[in-house]
């Protein structure tokens, strides 16, 4: 047995192989933090201040402002957390793998895809934080969590059949229908009901 840091690492004669897919789980903890944190930053942060923004309104802003202020603020937490978490699933992959994977494509597609989970999961969350059953919530982020695994997974296991070409087309789509989550995010919260 090794020491690595905190980790136990068990001595092999055989060296580990990051590009097979038994390696996914070394990139997969970082890619899903980084993909995923907008759901807690955009749709935690503003559903936790739905009590107190009724009393906001009274501030000398319009309601779109408000609104408007709030989401880009959030956004700007989304970014940054997701900027967080590339750059160490990066250090990860730099690490781990062998010098001949480590391509600018392998590392373009990482971030496009991861970027366009996060766009996507940033608009769901503008979405399902008004939803009154918690157990709704609940299911529709454990059924996009478990899309976003397969997306990652399966580009991991074939990219050296496929290319990343599909997955480039895949993550526009992906981030289109995030914009669009995002806008109609956007025109439920500037309607919602604040009482």
């Amino acid at each position: 047995m090794t020491v690595v840091g905190c980790l136990i690492v068990p001595k092999t004669d055989d060296t580990f192989d990051m590009t097979r897919s038994e390696g996914f789980l070394f990139f997969v903890v970082p890619a899903l933090f980084a993909s995923l944190a907008p759901i807690a930053v955009a749709g935690g942060a503003i559903g936790w201040r739905v009590p107190r923004m009724k009393n906001e309104m009274i501030l000398p802003l319009t309601r779109r402002e408000l609104i408007d202020n709030l989401l880009l603020a959030s956004a700007w937490h989304s970014i940054v957390i997701w900027v967080l978490g590339y750059l160490s699933g990066t250090a990860i992959l730099l690490y781990a793998l062998p010098a001949e994977s480590k391509t600018v494509s392998l590392f373009a597609t990482a971030a496009l895809l991861t970027g366009a989970v996060a766009i996507a999961a940033y608009g769901l969350s503008l979405h399902i934080v008004m939803w009154e059953v918690k157990a709704a919530q609940l299911f529709m982020l454990g059924f996009f969590v478990l899309g976003v695994v397969t997306l990652l997974l399966t580009w991991w296991t074939s990219r050296d059949k496929a290319g990343d070409a599909p997955y480039w087309i895949l993550a526009a789509i992906v981030i289109g229908v995030g914009v669009i989550m995002i806008r109609t995010g956007r025109t439920t919260w500037l309607n919602l009901e604040l009482g």
